[in-house]
């Protein structure tokens, strides 16, 4: 697996990695490296990947969203069938959250079947990303609408005036910190719920992806420059330092959000570049 440009990452539930990529390939990790495993699925972006209790693995597409009920041998296309979705989340009584570009955020509790918008208090239905706490509050970030939350399973939304209105990645870490992956003012942290935000000061305004590990470290990756130098940062404390990680390869972007937005562009040969020096994980502490 080369030159791709990894978009999604979540485990299934045997710990393997899924990863799907802009160019509309799953990748699941075996002993030998990584096996794609969506062939018969013709999309262009996968843009989340969701597992669920019974192994079900959910992806977010701009076709819609796929589900596969057996590794990836076979995938349906669930009813929420022509809605580009950028986010999927399950909460703890298995209940799917579709986040979509244009539709809001959706809900099924049928694993994919039937569907219920939920866009009371929405005011920007271009979702992008989506977060669940542990209490079970779910949290919406929008493209041009900033970060919205409810506490009642969707039923309606209120606004957490983030502070920055372009969110591309949310993540809610074991202790409760919510972390917002903004598209150009870095990462944001709310440590009550949403009522107020800060920000990390990472030193990248460009924030594509956000995740955390069991013991509150949160990762963050962006992309430096046009030729998408990937850098992961982990912001844990107060300290800046750094540390080299390993060297990795990415297509250039086929994708950008240009005055609120996105803009596809074409893939040629000549697109594909290396990026040189080794990214970085900045770690505060």
């Amino acid at each position: 697996m080369s030159n791709e440009f990894i978009w999604a990452m979540t485990s299934n539930n045997s710990g393997d990695l899924l990863i799907g990529t802009i160019g509309g390939k799953i990748y699941q990790q075996t002993t030998t490296g990584f096996e794609r495993i969506n062939t018969s699925m013709t999309v262009g972006y996968v843009w989340s990947l969701a597992v669920d209790a019974s192994g079900t693995i959910y992806a977010g597409t701009e076709q819609g969203l796929f589900k596969t009920v057996n590794g990836g041998t076979t995938w349906t296309l669930t009813s929420l069938a022509g809605k580009d979705v950028r986010a999927v989340k399950i909460d703890a009584q298995g209940n799917l959250y579709a986040g979509t570009w244009g539709f809001g955020v959706l809900k099924s509790t049928d694993n994919g079947s039937t569907w219920t918008t939920l866009n009371t208090g929405i005011l920007n239905t271009a979702i992008h990303a989506l977060a669940i706490d542990g209490s079970g509050n779910i949290y919406a970030g929008s493209f041009g609408g900033g970060i919205i939350k409810s506490t009642n399973g969707g039923i309606d939304w209120t606004d957490l005036n983030a502070g920055f209105p372009y969110i591309w990645a949310l993540t809610v870490a074991p202790n409760g910190n919510i972390y917002a992956g903004t598209y150009g003012a870095g990462v944001l942290k709310s440590a009550n719920n949403g009522t107020t935000w800060t920000n990390t000061n990472v030193g990248q305004a460009f924030i594509y992806g956000v995740t955390t590990d069991a013991n509150n470290n949160v990762y963050a990756a962006c992309g430096l420059t046009e030729y998408l130098e990937v850098r992961i940062m982990a912001l844990t404390g107060s300290t800046l330092v750094s540390q080299a990680l390993e060297q990795v390869q990415f297509s250039q972007p086929r994708h950008r959000v240009s005055y609120g937005q996105e803009q596809k562009m074409a893939h040629s040969t000549h697109s594909i570049h290396q990026c040189q020096s080794r990214p970085l994980a900045l770690q505060y502490r």
